[in-house]
């Protein structure tokens, strides 16, 4: 939908306006109580590694930081964190 919406007259206009939808959208999201759901749907035991990251998630959210830094070779740290939709970016 976003190629057609942004091949028209005014891409630009539409553009802008698709990424205020996605905003807005955020706004309303329960990121503790996403993340609550992700861990009840994820295979018990998970592992170690999983287990801190989704903590780091969490604390996220409950101290209400303002960016999630972490130091990664191959990514795999950082896709385990964001799988559980913590409410700031992750660097």
């Amino acid at each position: 939908l976003s190629g057609e919406t942004a091949n028209g007259k005014y891409p630009d206009k539409s553009v802008m306006t698709m990424a205020a939808v996605v905003k807005d959208a955020e706004v309303g999201v329960n990121y503790f109580q996403v993340g609550n759901f992700m861990r009840e749907f994820t295979p018990q035991p998970m592992g170690t590694l999983e287990a801190l990251l989704s903590c780091v998630a969490k604390n996220a959210v409950d101290i209400d930081a303002g960016i999630i830094v972490i130091f990664s070779e191959h990514g795999v740290s950082p896709r385990l964190t964001a799988k559980y939709r913590p409410c700031v970016p992750i660097i």
